[in-house]
């Protein structure tokens, strides 16, 4: 599974500088439809709140036609939380009532460049984020899903039960609840994995 490090997780974030680089360029604008309205984050709004964990990705599937590429994947947020106003780190899980909080899919579409270019190293490191772009001139299309969208796709039920059997017997899992209080020791933040190249010279 891929465990990235987010000490902030949120889509809504306060300055642009935060996306990687060449994000701009390979995100398509944000158009009025199922998957394309939301393609890009909202900046310049204020949250004071502190988040600290992980959330963790783990892709289910990638499927390919011509050039258009669909990553399906499963977002889990057990292992982050935010802090309450006593002190204390509440789970973003959802609400208690949905089957299973806390485990989500997502689905995204991509298009390849007309020309693909040449293989990029292994993209992994200590880093948090790419220094330099690496899209490679592909183009993300569509998002859907995980813990934010509500926009969903026909086989959404059965990916999110594929994603809720994955998770099964994962710490946190089953022990973090919505709206519990717990210590922050629950939520470690851990190193990012596999992570990103770090910039030579620093």
């Amino acid at each position: 599974m891929l465990n990235r490090r987010q000490r902030r997780v949120r889509v809504r974030i306060q300055d642009d500088k935060y996306l990687y680089p060449g994000f701009d360029d390979a995100v398509e604008p944000n158009q009025s439809g199922r998957g394309t309205d939301e393609l890009h984050p909202e900046v310049g709004l204020s949250d004071p709140n502190v988040y600290i964990g992980n959330v963790r990705h783990h892709v289910l599937s990638i499927t390919r036609s011509s050039r258009d590429v669909t990553l399906t994947a499963c977002t889990f947020t057990y292992g982050s939380a935010i802090e309450e106003s006593d002190g204390s780190f509440s789970a973003i899980v959802g609400e208690a009532f949905v089957p299973s909080p806390r485990i989500y899919p997502m689905r995204i579409g991509l298009r390849a460049p007309e020309e693909m270019q040449s293989t990029l190293p292994p993209q992994e490191g200590f880093s948090r984020a790419p220094f330099d772009n690496v899209f490679a001139g592909w183009k993300i299309t569509s998002h859907q899903g995980g813990y934010l969208s509500t926009s969903r796709w026909p086989e959404y039920d059965r990916d999110r039960a594929a994603c809720i059997a994955i998770a099964k017997g994962s710490p946190g899992s089953e022990r973090i609840h919505p709206h519990v209080p717990s210590p922050p020791s629950d939520f470690p933040t851990l190193p990012a994995n596999p992570g990103w190249p770090v910039k030579p010279g620093t």
